[in-house]
């Protein structure tokens, strides 16, 4: 993870970015690694071969991901949370011992320089992802992204995507050494989903959204009220910048 930006306790803005179709090319042949693992864990602890082709999951946790396709197999929420922590404990496991160096990454164009600028003004970065921790990490080190994020939340630590933007702005505060209320924060949450504009409303954060993912349409997120939309980054680094008033 980076280090501190420059006077961490003057700083004020926090930007959170979720991984997949916002910071990397998603679609339906990505993420091949991500998703085998995912149904090799489900295999190993319901006995059940099921597998993420047909299941939503732009927007969703993996926790939420993995319920979903046990109950198209009709197994029953009952049986599936007791369960749950050790599908993420092997999912994880399999992704670093099989995919870890050959999950095909790309990370879409202008980001790394939205990032760098970002960076050099003191932002603080933070990832917020559905994806499982270890799997997360690993598509962001793989990237060569991991150096311009202090920290990050994921779908292993809630099934909630808004309460990972807590977490995260949470764990911000840790490192600076700062309580809740000794500075007031900008925080901006930025994703290609519906559900990560939801995400942002129900942590009162800014949504900014990105037409890089699943939604390539302004209306398709207009629903979630963000605060702005931005169609790429190539194009979209001078008004994200302008937004932040930076």
């Amino acid at each position: 993870m980076s280090s501190l930006p420059d006077g961490c306790e003057s700083k004020r803005i926090l930007v959170t970015f979720d991984i997949d179709g916002t910071l990397l090319k998603g679609g339906e042949n990505a993420n091949t690694g991500h998703k085998r693992s995912i149904e090799w864990a489900v295999s190993q602890v319901w006995g059940i071969e099921a597998t993420v082709q047909g299941v939503k999951h732009a927007g969703l946790t993996d926790p939420i991901i993995i319920q979903n396709m046990l109950l198209l197999h009709g197994k029953t929420e009952q049986e599936i949370w007791p369960k749950m922590n050790l599908a993420i404990q092997l999912a994880g496991e399999y992704f670093e011992k099989t995919y870890s160096t050959s999950e095909t990454v790309v990370v879409l164009p202008g980001v790394k320089r939205v990032l760098e600028s970002l960076q050099r003004r003191g932002v603080y970065l933070a990832i917020v992802s559905g994806n499982l921790e270890t799997i997360g990490w690993k598509k962001i080190e793989r990237a060569e992204l991991k150096p311009y994020f202090m920290t990050g939340a994921f779908g292993s630590d809630h099934t909630c995507r808004g309460e990972l933007i807590l977490l995260a702005k949470q764990r911000i505060l840790q490192q600076c050494g700062l309580s809740h209320d000794e500075i007031p924060w900008q925080v901006y949450h930025v994703g290609d989903t519906l559900e990560d504009m939801e995400a942002a409303n129900y942590a009162r954060v800014k949504g900014i959204g990105v037409l890089t993912g699943s939604c390539t349409d302004v209306h398709s997120l207009s629903s979630a009220h963000p605060d702005f939309v931005i169609s790429d980054w190539m194009d979209g680094e001078s008004e994200l910048l302008a937004r932040l008033g930076i």
